[in-house]
């Protein structure tokens, strides 16, 4: 059973290629001669399948698919704690082959190859020789996604943007009806939020904005989709939740954030939110939905705010 976790960076991947390349004609062993002539056309292969796609599991299913040819084995696991990526071809066995990969120093996470009998040598000199040729398109990958979400988050608060909500609730209310689950909304703003900017500066103000997010996103469950959709307004999506549940979760929200001041270097601030919510109707529009939504918090506003307005029949 191996258990060692083995690196594999791009210093493999020169020395791979300077020992097995085509342009090497001087291997010193019978062994090195097999080898190179076994991976003379692996860099054009492997390379071209691998770079055909930034799709992070689509890269981890081709490699996976290229190596059956290889190697016989169980399941090739991938996992990047930083993306929260946990990729699992199949079932883990006893025995593994696990490396971290990395590129200048980097890691682009581990890779572990798994079966029932042990791996031999050459076995795992061809899993590492193949393993150099997965690090960089995966390193591009992952820039890729980290630019998306970098693109899709809001740089204040770091959650989720406008961009990305109709996309996102678009794709909820398609879920909800499938499943026959229900879908609500919160669309909550932050009271005289121009008075705030007015008397604390603006600073302070993306101060209060920050805070009033932090706060939202520590009631809401990792189901539940928060964005900040400009300004000091922020909407949340719940999906498997009714309207009555929607309102407890509003004003939960409501009253964490007007039970303390937000501290902001140092200076107290007191907040208040006033939000509204709405519950699916079927067969409703998306854009009427969240109108309903957006009508509540303008009746909650209109009624003296610090309150959750009730989309019912609205």
């Amino acid at each position: 059973m191996e258990t060692q976790l083995n690196v594999i960076s791009d210093d493999h991947f020169q020395q791979f290629t300077d020992t097995y390349g085509t342009s090497n004609q001087s291997a010193q062993t019978p062994q090195d001669n097999a080898i190179q002539a076994r991976y003379e056309h692996l860099p054009l292969r492997l390379a071209a399948m691998l770079q055909s796609t930034l799709d992070i599991e689509e890269i981890v299913k081709l490699f996976t698919e290229y190596l059956k040819l290889e190697i016989s084995h169980e399941s090739i696991n991938y996992y990047n704690a930083g993306l929260g990526i946990t990729i699992n071809t199949g079932n883990t066995a006893i025995h593994n082959c696990r490396y971290q990969l990395v590129i200048s120093g980097e890691s682009l996470g581990e890779i572990a190859l798994h079966r029932h009998w042990p791996f031999t040598d050459e076995e795992r000199k061809v899993f590492e020789h193949t393993l150099c040729y997965l690090i960089y398109p995966l390193r591009n990958a992952i820039l890729y996604r980290q630019a998306l979400h970098a693109a899709h988050k809001d740089p204040l608060t770091g959650v989720l943007n406008r961009s990305t909500l109709d996309e996102i609730l678009q794709r909820e209310i398609k879920l909800s009806l499938r499943y026959e689950q229900p879908l609500s909304i919160i669309i909550l703003d932050i009271d005289h939020f121009k008075q705030i900017n007015d008397t604390y500066g603006h600073a302070q103000g993306d101060c209060v904005i920050k805070a009033v997010a932090d706060r939202t996103a520590t009631c809401i469950r990792g189901t539940d989709i928060l964005f900040r959709f400009g300004g000091e307004e922020f909407v949340v999506i719940l999906n498997s939740t009714d309207l009555d549940g929607a309102y407890f979760l509003a004003d939960r929200i409501r009253h964490l954030i007007d039970q303390a001041p937000c501290f902001c270097n140092g200076q107290a601030i007191p907040v208040t939110i006033s939000a509204g919510v709405a519950c699916l109707h079927l067969e409703e529009k998306q854009k009427d939905f969240f109108n309903r939504a957006d009508h509540a918090l303008y009746q909650a506003k209109e009624k003296g705010r610090n309150r959750i307005g009730f989309a019912n029949d609205l």
